[in-house]
């Protein structure tokens, strides 16, 4: 496992950190390279708005079979999780891991019902397309691959089905980007 704080850090050392992290997915584990460059594109991108929010921000890795990517919230502690078979599986590149990385973090920053700890599929979605891809500064060609290869990746899991079917999220979600860049 490979977990990274970026609370009470200056920028220097948090950069550093990201670079190690990347550094080590690209050389150590045999990942593509492109893993550890959006992993530093994502911090780059959030680490201001988290310092401005005082919220202690980690990225876990986590050497497993299981292909997921994750977010968790326990106050101002929020940290995703990036599981080795996700990164590893066949239909992820890094435009799918930005969109990935994009809709987990939008679980938490989206809007959301009243009350509700973490925003639905659909707002996290929404935030993917409409907010997190814009600020990654991915291009209407990035997102629509960003979206296939979550596309490809979530049909091969049925039982993760029930918001909505792979085929309409991802029609949805195409719809969102056509909406972005006419």
């Amino acid at each position: 496992m490979l977990n990274l704080s970026f609370k009470n850090s200056n920028p220097k050392r948090k950069k550093a950190i990201i670079f190690i992290i990347a550094f080590f997915l690209m050389s150590c584990v045999s990942i593509p390279k492109d893993v550890g460059i959006t992993l530093i594109e994502f911090y780059d991108a959030y680490d201001p708005l988290f310092r401005s929010m005082d919220i202690n921000f980690k990225i876990e890795y986590l050497n497993t079979d299981r292909e997921n990517i994750v977010v968790k919230k326990n106050g101002l502690n929020w940290t995703i999780t990036i599981f080795d078979g996700f990164i590893r599986h066949p239909k992820i590149n890094k435009n799918g891991l930005k969109i990935g990385l994009c809709h987990e973090i939008g679980h938490l920053l989206a809007p959301r019902d009243k009350n509700a700890l973490y925003a639905s599929e659909r707002s996290s979605d929404d935030y993917a397309i409409l907010t997190c891809g814009i600020i990654l500064k991915m291009d209407m060609d990035d997102l629509f691959d960003g979206i296939e290869c979550i596309y490809q990746w979530y049909r091969l899991y049925p039982q993760q089905e029930k918001y909505p079917s792979a085929k309409e999220r991802k029609d949805i979600m195409i719809d969102r980007v056509k909406r972005i860049y006419p």
